[in-house]
């Protein structure tokens, strides 16, 4: 082989590597690309996890204060209840005596 013949094959050589390089080069570009779109939309995901977990935190908070009052509710109630019922008891009692007092009375006042 000549001098020419092995310079133009090292010249060729160089070509072919020089263009596989550059296609790795943009195969690279493109996987930065993609990594950076991705980057970006997982930014946007968290801050909306975020915001959520924000909402959640708000709405934990007003749930327990809602729990609160609903079982200060519940026994107010339970508490009214129960004073109804032992006003009518009450009332029931005094009915009843008054009606053995009558009654009694109607015997006694019968009797003479």
């Amino acid at each position: 082989m000549k001098e020419r013949d092995i310079d133009r094959e090292i010249i060729e050589e160089t070509n072919r590597e020089a263009i596989e390089l550059v296609g790795e080069v943009e195969a690279i570009r493109e996987i930065n690309e993609t990594l950076h779109n991705e980057v970006g939309r997982q930014g946007e995901d968290i801050q909306e996890i975020d915001d959520n977990a924000g909402k959640a935190h708000k709405n934990v908070v007003k749930g327990n204060k809602d729990l609160v009052y609903a079982s200060e509710s519940a026994c107010d109630a339970r508490w009214k209840i129960c004073i109804i019922v032992l006003v009518i008891v009450i009332i029931v009692v005094v009915l009843a005596a008054i009606g053995i007092a009558v009654g009694v009375g109607v015997g006694v006042s019968q009797s003479k």
